[in-house]
């Protein structure tokens, strides 16, 4: 693997059986402490287990001169065993309020046949 990915960040998906690499997310912002957290569930219902990747240190630029930090979550939608969809960004509003620092499934607890998710 080289440097500019590990510096992206990378979470990597390992079968149990033999230890080998199933699928691999990167990061797209070099520090953004990409896989920081990890949460697995079906959000959408269909039957499939999709992914959230936290990047709490995610800088947020309207400004090269003036980033601000505000976290981010990424979304991925399995669409198939294994296939993945482009992430959905969750974008943090709070200036230094890292979120994506924490995910965690919540199950449904609205009772409106979809699982939660909460995050910090």
């Amino acid at each position: 693997m080289c440097l500019f990915v590990r510096l992206l960040g990378n979470v990597a998906m390992i079968k149990s059986t033999n230890l080998s690499f199933i699928h691999n997310f990167t990061g797209e912002q070099m520090a953004s402490y990409f896989g920081y957290s990890v949460a697995v569930t079906d959000l959408n219902g269909d039957g499939t287990d999709d992914v959230l990747v936290g990047a709490p240190l995610y800088m947020e630029r309207e400004m090269e001169s003036k980033p601000r930090e505000v976290g981010r979550v990424y979304l991925y939608l399995q669409m198939a065993p294994l296939t993945f969809s482009k992430p959905v960004a969750l974008t943090g509003t709070h200036t230094f309020g890292r979120f994506g620092t924490a995910i965690a499934p919540l199950g449904d607890i609205n009772q409106d046949g979809y699982n939660g998710m909460l995050k910090e």
